[in-house]
This record gives C-alpha cells, structure tokens and sequence, in this order.
C-alpha cells in the first residue's frame, strides 16, 4: 500500500461530555477533526462517564497526479 499509516493508542480513559446515545467518536486537535469512525455498537452515554477505546489504524493514501 502507499501513503503514511498512524497508529493511534488506545484510550483508557476517556470522559463522555454529554448525555445521550454515542454512535460514534472523533478525533480532534484544538478545533480540527483528524479522524471519526463509527462505533461497533451503539451505546448510552452519561456526562462523567469513562469509556475505552481500542488502538486504530489510520491511512492516509499518497495524493495522486
């Protein structure tokens, strides 16, 4: 394959910041969305919570001519 691959840790320790049901989670830096996927399973979250995240794998493909 071409292109830069990222690995991403997992989290142990993530907070939920709302109240609700959580279908997917994102990746951000200051206020810029890096990466989002959807959630195996939908769950309902409660703010204060902590969650877990296994390790991704993110590619980003070389640009094309």
């Amino acid at each position: 394959s071409s292109g830069r691959r990222v690995i991403i840790s997992a989290s142990t320790d993530g907070s939920g910041t709302g109240t609700g049901t959580a279908t997917h989670f994102a990746l951000v830096s200051s206020d810029t969305l890096l990466a989002c996927q959807e959630l195996n399973a939908s769950q309902g979250v409660t703010s204060g919570n902590t969650f877990t995240l296994t390790a991704i794998s993110i590619t980003i493909p070389d640009p094309t001519a």
